[in-house]
């Protein structure tokens, strides 16, 4: 997968068996005024150029917040900026750390993202703990970004997000990197069929895909 997620999958003899932690804290994105969850961590690439930006306060980390950090972004004219970055969280006392993540004080533009970010919000009715908990949200919102500029927006309901993903994987089945992929899968997990290989790569198809692939 091409994002880092917080979601382990473990896959055994021939069926998928997942292997979920704690549900994660997600990062913030604010595009048109309004607030989405995304799982996708922006500041993964920046941090292992700078690491001595990298927040990590491991002594304040919890099983909700891996990444020991809860960062904000927005967006201004399509493109995405960092807004905040906040530690603590887990405490219940946010504590910026902006200065630290950006010395200089400048702002700072996220156009080392080329990617389709995927965000869940409203009423989910499953076990957060599940897998089927990432099918169940109200409403998706879909960005497709590319060098920090956001292309295109969809917005779904649960049923038409579902159906969305179905089509784009069927259009990701006709790609090299399709191919690829499920070549590596199938090579890593020897016990897996293909059919279990389809199975994760639909499930997770915008995390093997960095654009729209069907209208």
């Amino acid at each position: 997968m091409k994002n880092r997620f917080v979601l382990v999958i473990l896959f055994l003899l021939s069926g998928v068996v997942t292997a979920f932690a704690t549900p994660q804290i997600p990062d913030i994105l604010i595009y048109e005024g309004k607030e989405y969850p995304i799982q996708s961590e922006l500041l993964y690439d920046y941090f292992k150029k700078f690491p001595e930006r990298d927040p990590n306060p491991a002594d304040e980390r919890c099983s909700a917040l891996w990444r020991g950090y809860r960062a904000t972004f927005e967006v201004a004219n399509a493109r995405i900026y960092l807004k905040d970055v906040f530690v603590n969280v887990c405490l219940g006392t946010p504590t910026t750390v902006l200065k630290k993540v950006v010395p200089n004080g400048e702002t700072l533009y996220i156009d080392w993202i080329s990617d389709l970010i995927d965000s869940g919000y409203g009423e989910n009715h499953e076990d957060p703990y599940s897998i089927e908990s990432m099918d169940a949200y109200e409403k998706y919102s879909l960005f497709e970004i590319e060098k920090g500029k956001i292309l295109e927006v969809r917005n779904f309901d649960n049923k038409g997000h579902r159906l969305f993903k179905k089509k784009q994987f069927k259009a990701y089945q006709k790609t090299k990197d399709y191919d690829l992929e499920l070549k590596a899968m199938l090579e890593r997990n020897p016990r897996m069929n293909r059919s279990d290989a389809d199975w994760n790569i639909e499930f997770f198809i915008f995390s093997y895909t960095k654009n729209f692939l069907v209208k």
